[in-house]
């Protein structure tokens, strides 16, 4: 799963920089403005099919049935509803973007819908190199097709092609893997519509996407579609650790913790997910942060310098959302999504009000500050209460993060300290940040190295090649 994922990602992620110096803001924009409506649309397509599957205790023909004709039947309903509101969407919440593209893009509802059975399969039977396959053939074809479309003059439509073949090809490689793992038909003619404990992971689902998805719709009704393409990219790049890493390795933890009886295990699991991620992610964040004022406007054009402050405010709070994550895939695996829920209910309630008033005051960095402000309450919620539910004290988990947090903290103080000496020098620019960035890097591996986090890592490297 993760060298494909870092296959696929990368190529996706790369894909959509290089589109960015293709196309103008405002088309990100129009992109942005669809995709949240997608997004929103594909929830209540999956109405909870996914997660019921995978933490079923057996699965009939009738569930499968079920489950592809009312994700079917859904989507169609949804694509239809977003290409009849597309145009006064647009005009309230990304003034001076493209209606006709939300109104293509909505054609994805569709592939996403045929898709999310024969993938929650592939999960439910652990077969992570064929789901892998699947996303990376999705994923290379699709940024072929976008990058050859920009190159060409398309414009925004290099976007538009680039969605639509993602989720049409993941689609069809997906049922293409999971086809023998449909289960054998025993003379059932009806269709169970509902698997139980969908409401939860519905609900949970739903309120993931408010909390963040609406700082979209905030932002494009205050900045309009030039404000929100530069506030769309930052949020995309600033939260890859959550949704590029975290998430995926959360579909290889939820269905083992929902495989796995003995919740100690499931516990140990956790910890060891929580300290390799921060080994991974938290060394990243004063590189991005330090280097973010000169690579950014340098790779995209200086049109996208206002997405910089919100970009470095936004990557610390998505890798720690990422670390955060671990806690929530465990607990979906062992029965407690309805308490995951409640979490993000509030959280989600929170973020709204707080949006509004920020956004109103300081722009698309105040849609920054709204998700680093609600990060505390929302971490300490899962690290106290959360981890409690799977037999962790808080203690635990932040034992297993202050060995990397300690020799971080020490990368910040040198990286920072080391561009203001090198600018006292009379070094400035880009190289005082490349300098300042490269002396924390070998601060922190060495202090990582001397803590003994690094062997940790190797050692379970070692294990999984075993």
């Amino acid at each position: 799963m993760g060298v494909g994922h870092v296959a696929s990602q990368g190529l996706w992620l790369g894909s959509l920089i290089l589109l960015a110096a293709l196309v103008e803001p405002a088309a990100f924009g129009s992109i942005a403005t669809g995709m949240v409506l997608v997004n929103l649309a594909g929830l209540l397509v999956d109405s909870g099919t996914r997660g019921s599957i995978i933490a079923a205790p057996s699965l009939g023909r009738a569930d499968v049935r079920g489950a592809v004709g009312l994700n079917l039947a859904v989507g169609a309903a949804a694509a239809g509803a977003i290409a009849l509101l597309a145009g006064p969407i647009v005009s309230t919440f990304a003034e001076g973007g493209d209606a006709g593209v939300i109104r293509v893009l909505s054609v994805g509802v569709v592939l996403y819908a045929a898709g999310i059975t024969p993938l929650a399969l592939l999960q439910k039977n652990l077969r992570f190199r064929a789901f892998a396959g699947a996303n990376v053939a999705a994923a290379t074809l699709s940024s072929a097709a976008g990058i050859a479309a920009g190159l060409a003059g398309a414009g925004v439509w290099a976007l538009v092609l680039r969605q639509l073949a993602s989720m049409g090809l993941l689609t069809v490689f997906a049922w293409a893997a999971a086809r023998s793992l449909v289960p054998a038909g025993g003379g059932e003619r009806r269709m169970r519509l509902r698997q139980a404990g969908w409401m939860g992971f519905f609900f949970l689902a739903l309120t993931d996407f408010v909390a963040l998805n609406s700082d979209f719709l905030v932002v494009g009704h205050i900045d309009e579609a030039a404000g929100l393409g530069l506030y769309a990219l930052a949020f995309t790049l600033a939260f890859a650790p959550l949704t590029q890493v975290s998430w995926q390795i959360g579909r290889v933890l939820f269905p083992a913790a929902a495989a796995t009886s003995d919740l100690a295990t499931v516990g140990r699991r956790t910890l060891v997910s929580v300290r390799l991620l921060a080994l991974l992610l938290l060394p990243l964040a004063p590189v991005a942060v330090v280097l973010a004022p000169d690579v950014l406007p340098g790779l995209l054009g200086d049109e996208w310098s206002s997405m910089v402050a919100p970009f470095q405010i936004l990557v610390v709070v998505g890798i720690g959302h990422a670390l955060v994550g671990m806690i929530g895939e465990s607990l979906s695996g062992t029965g407690q999504i309805g308490w995951r829920a409640r979490v993000n209910a509030v959280w989600a309630a929170a973020m709204v009000p707080l949006l509004i008033v920020l956004v109103s005051i300081d722009g698309i960095r105040g849609a920054a500050w709204a998700h680093a402000v609600l990060f505390v309450p929302f971490a300490a919620a899962y690290v106290v209460f959360g981890a409690a539910r799977l037999g962790l004290r808080p203690a635990a988990v932040l034992s297993a993060v202050v060995p990397v947090l300690v020799p971080v903290a020490l990368q910040v103080a040198v990286t920072f300290g080391g561009v203001w000496a090198f600018e006292t020098a009379g070094i400035q620019g880009a190289w005082a940040s490349v300098l300042g960035a490269a002396a924390g890097g070998a601060v922190v591996a060495a202090a990582l190295v001397r803590s003994g986090a690094v062997s940790e890592a190797r050692a379970v490297a070692a294990d999984a090649r075993s």
